[in-house]
């Protein structure tokens, strides 16, 4: 309703003329917004020399694929927590990274809710993940940043799961207000969250290599849910059942958590492992990194 007053052009709201204008617009901002800060980003980001050499005869695709299952092993045989953790990334972080694709998609088609609707479901999400954020600190002061992780993850298979019985229709379409700001508060929590309990477990002096790891557990997955969620959606399965398959994820991702054991025990043993053992079993030939470790006390 503000673009149809600021830019009348834009069309009449809830007309399709209002709906194609208003998402050309928004491709507009998106699309200078990011040319900008591309091109900062040539100012700030300076080139730095390679911490790894491609091995003689091979490629930097072959390379990445052979660096990334030599991590996988090393992980799996050398810190038996951290490959739990890293299994639930892949569960939990896959839903939080596409869970709003998957909810506009919910939004539109199934409850028929306008572009204004939508987009302030958007901002109280945004805005309720910022508090989400801020309050993390004081949660994981009282709970552990690991039981925090797994009541905030709970909670969001739980109200999943009530969205489906409750919002069934157009008629209850307004339950989304209210639900956007527990989702949000919830993402707010549960995405640094995972981020704080994996820079603590990782090795010592591989830091910058297994950020790329967990990136690549966090975010190479992401495409799963919502393909799910459209599979169900095209043979016919009502849309709110297919939003409930989302707990499915968090389910699992909550008891590979339970799988890790002891926190504390799993962060000892990181910082216990000899970094030169590290750079041997990793293959890393440089001199460690600085550590990125979290002084804890400080959250």
């Amino acid at each position: 309703s503000m673009l149809s007053r600021v830019i009348p052009a834009i069309g009449e709201i809830g007309t399709l003329k209002y709906e194609v204008n208003t998402a050309r617009l928004s491709q507009i901002w998106s699309t200078s917004f990011a040319f900008i800060f591309f091109l900062i980003s040539f100012r700030y980001m300076k080139p730095r020399s390679a911490l790894s050499d491609v091995p003689r005869g091979g490629s930097l695709l072959s390379a990445s694929f052979s660096k990334l299952g030599k991590t996988i092993k090393t992980i799996k045989n050398h810190y038996p927590a951290l490959s739990w953790f890293c299994v639930s990334l892949v569960l939990i972080e896959s839903v939080g990274g596409s869970f709003y694709t998957v909810a506009i998609t919910y939004m539109v088609d199934f409850l028929g809710m306008s572009t204004h609707e939508i987009s302030s479901c958007f901002l109280i999400f945004l805005l309720s993940a910022i508090i989400g954020a801020k309050t993390l600190p004081m949660l994981s002061r009282r709970l552990g940043l690991l039981l925090t992780l797994k009541i905030t993850s709970a909670t969001w298979m739980t109200l999943n799961l009530i969205t489906a019985f409750v919002v069934r229709g157009p008629e209850q379409s307004s339950f989304m207000f209210p639900f956007s700001v527990c989702w949000g508060y919830l993402s707010g929590s549960v995405m640094p969250n995972t981020r704080l309990i994996y820079i603590e477990m990782i090795p010592r002096g591989q830091e910058t290599e297994m950020m790329g790891f967990y990136f690549f557990c966090g975010r190479g997955f992401t495409w799963i849910p919502p393909l799910v969620f459209t599979i169900m959606n095209e043979a016919g399965i009502r849309s709110n059942w297919g939003l409930a398959t989302m707990s499915f994820w968090f389910a699992v991702g909550c008891c590979t958590l339970q799988m890790m054991g002891s926190f504390e025990s799993a962060v000892e043993h990181s910082r216990k492992m000899d970094p030169s053992l590290n750079k041997k079993i990793l293959g890393n030939d440089h001199e460690k990194l600085n550590s990125t470790s979290i002084d804890m006390s400080k959250l």
